[in-house]
């Protein structure tokens, strides 16, 4: 629980793009390094690769995100 915490209101960039209604991956910055992470849109839409993120929330191990 205590890294769900930490990673909530991190940032960083799409990795590979997030399709429509699927999960891509996100690098976020958190823990004092950079992490690849499962992620999905908070709206569902697409995020293309190397748009800059926010994580909203988590899901077990795939992380909610928004566009910055």
């Amino acid at each position: 629980m205590g890294s769900e915490m930490c990673i909530r209101d991190s940032s960083g960039s799409v990795y590979l793009r997030i399709p429509p209604n699927g999960a891509g991956q996100v690098q976020v910055n958190y823990g004092g390094s950079r992490r690849t992470k499962n992620a999905k849109s908070h709206d569902d839409a697409e995020i293309d690769s190397g748009v800059f993120i926010e994580v909203v929330d988590t899901i077990g191990d795939i992380l909610v995100v928004k566009r910055k």
